[in-house]
């Protein structure tokens, strides 16, 4: 299981194809799944690994704490599995999430040959807006024309723009600097097409252009080609990019200024498009969080009731250890270590399994626009999440041993000497 997780997981994430998420969700899934299969052979390492940091500060009971989880490796597990699942879940959400979030604005750059466009239910854009919008030092203005023609024997509509004013990093920008006149860029994957008698040529590997000059187009060709085949075509909508040396504010300022006198034409901005989803992320994150909480809630209990039965099974060696010259309040000191150390066993491993799930799937989404580390380096706040996460699981340890430390701690020597 765990080698056809890991193998579903390289295919989502280096890939490439479209099902990547979904080979990396179906990989994540398996590999857990092989990953709590071998848990009483992968956590009691784990535990002693973080035990090394308790030895020095808490000596003896340090030492016994950790001795006494590798001991019983199955019971490890066991407690720790409740805590293991739920930080792994939340971590890969939060990492996804925080990855989606850091790398959005590239994401929306990358794919969008303008940060504005202009939409009206007019069948054209007002001449006079393209020329008050053409006044406006800090704008980069390319009107788009559209024509409804017969393409293959159906009602298609052709568009085409000056690609010298489009986001060069757009997909297919490159390919219509390039397109010569006789040629089209289309959806279909036809070597040629006939509009309206005329043969055109069409070009691959940029069939998502049409759609984002305008979004009932599916055919892309030159100026001139459009002139041949749609004499006096009109303006349908106008694309607008920030002039060089103007931010995006200083740029939407100037469209609102210019399109004064037209308020029936409405202006879509990829930046208010990018708040939009960055919020509805947000929330989504919100979402995961107070499910975390729910689930740190339940892995308490399972922590908790793990440290009663031990409690109960080993009455017997909490006696002797009273007996040689253990405290009673050491003996409570090693039952909160070991619950501390069960709670944050899961922790660790679920955010390593979590992080790396998460990393995965924001690669297998944000492959050719972004790192998804890069994305979470600048997403904010999602780091900070992870070491809550891990505090809240020390807390958590903490709070569910309280109950079974009590019970050691009241337990009468002689009785627990001859209890069976």
């Amino acid at each position: 299981m765990l080698v056809a997780g890991a193998g579903l997981l390289a295919l989502g994430a280096f890939g490439g194809s479209a099902l990547s998420l979904l080979a990396v969700t179906l990989g994540a899934i398996v590999s857990f799944f092989g990953v709590l299969r071998y848990a009483q052979h992968l956590l009691p390492p784990l535990v002693g690994l973080l035990g090394l940091a308790l030895r020095r500060p808490f000596g003896t009971v340090g030492r016994l704490s950790v001795q006494q989880l590798r001991a019983n490796a199955r019971r490890t597990a066991a407690a720790s599995s409740a805590m293991l699942v739920g930080v792994t879940v939340a971590v890969s959400a939060v990492t996804a999430i925080g990855a989606a979030r850091g790398g959005l604005d590239s994401m929306l750059a990358d794919r969008m040959p303008a940060v504005f466009a202009l939409d009206t239910d007019a069948a054209r854009v007002p001449a006079d807006a393209i020329a008050a919008l053409r006044a406006e030092r800090g704008l980069t203005v390319t009107p788009v024309r559209t024509a409804t023609l017969t393409v293959d024997g159906r009602k298609t509509v052709v568009a085409a723009a000056d690609p010298a004013g489009l986001n060069p990093d757009a997909e297919g920008v490159g390919a219509a600097l390039t397109l010569k006149d006789g040629e089209a860029i289309a959806l279909s994957q036809r070597p040629a097409l006939t509009a309206s008698g005329t043969r055109l040529t069409t070009v691959n590997g940029a069939a998502a252009l049409p759609g984002s000059l305008h979004p009932d187009a599916t055919v892309y060709v030159t100026g001139a080609t459009l002139d041949r085949l749609a004499p006096g075509a009109a303006v349908s909508t106008v694309l607008l990019n920030p002039a060089a040396g103007t931010g995006h504010d200083a740029a939407r300022a100037a469209v609102d200024r210019a399109l004064v006198p037209h308020p029936e034409i409405r202006i879509a901005d990829t930046g208010s498009d990018a708040d939009l989803i960055r919020s509805l992320l947000d929330r989504m994150m919100l979402v995961v969080t107070v499910l975390l909480g729910f689930s740190i809630a339940i892995a308490a209990l399972g922590v908790a009731a793990t440290l009663m039965l031990a409690v109960e099974e080993r009455t017997r060696e909490f006696g002797m250890l009273r007996a040689i010259g253990l405290a009673g309040e050491q003996l409570r000191r090693m039952l909160t270590l070991e619950s501390v150390l069960l709670a944050l066993t899961g922790a660790v491993a679920g955010t390593l399994l979590g992080l790396l799930y998460g990393t995965l799937a924001a690669r297998s989404v944000l492959t050719g626009h972004v790192s998804p580390l890069e994305a979470l380096a600048s997403s904010g706040g999602t780091a900070l999440t992870i070491l809550g996460i891990l505090a809240a699981t020390v807390l958590t340890g903490v709070a569910a041993s309280v109950l079974p430390a009590r019970r050691v701690r009241r337990m009468v020597v002689v009785d627990a000497l001859q209890a069976a």
